[in-house]
Order: structure tokens, then C-alpha cells, then sequence
């Protein structure tokens, strides 16, 4: 991620903008961290895919009624709606079938 976000900063910066405002989903969530947090040239940062990992460490309290409504609707987003990273993830050729197969296609896409 970070060898990709540097590019797409040089690129920025190399198109003479002396500022710019990142927005990512799916991978671009991951570069537009780097970028904000790395690159003077990146004024903010916009995301709409925002995973995080479990926490290594215990909590020292006991979740509250609102986190575990959250927790449940992450594990239900794993289970249930994460199909189209899942797709990308173990059968990249598929979509690119698909898309090429009518502009229609493309355009739902």
C-alpha cells in the first residue's frame, strides 16, 4: 500500500497541485490513510470503507449495549455483505469477464 500511495502522491504533486483531498473505498481506503498521514501535499481525506482489525488487547470493560449492537453488525457484514471483496479477493478474472461480456455490463458495474 504504501509504495502505491507514494506514486499516486508523486502523480498529484507532478500534475503542479500544490494541495489535494484523497477519497477511497476498497483498496483506495487503505492508500488514502497513507497519503494523509504521510503526505504533506494531502489535505484531508475522505473514506467510505473503514475496517478495522480486532484489538490485540482485552478491554478493560465490558462492551456497552451500543458496541455490541456495532460488533454484531460487523460480524453480519463478514458473513453477509462482504461478497464483492470476497470476489475480488479469490477470483480477480471473474468481474473482468463480466464487464467486458456488454457495455451494459460495465455500466451496472
Amino acid at each position: 500500500m504504501q509504495d502505491g500511495a507514494h506514486m499516486m502522491d508523486k502523480l498529484m504533486v507532478g500534475l503542479g497541485l500544490k494541495g489535494y483531498v484523497a477519497q477511497g473505498g476498497d483498496i483506495g481506503s487503505y492508500f488514502c490513510r497513507v497519503l494523509a498521514k504521510e503526505s504533506d501535499s494531502c489535505k484531508a481525506m475522505h473514506l467510505n470503507f473503514c475496517k478495522m482489525s480486532k484489538p490485540k488487547a482485552e478491554p478493560k470493560e465490558a462492551p456497552s449495549e451500543a458496541e455490541k449492537k456495532g460488533l454484531e453488525r460487523a460480524k453480519d457484514f463478514d458473513m453477509f455483505g462482504s461478497a464483492y471483496a470476497r470476489e475480488h479477493g479469490t477470483r480477480p478474472a471473474t468481474i473482468g469477464v463480466v464487464l467486458s461480456s456488454s457495455p451494459v455490463a460495465l455500466l451496472a458495474w
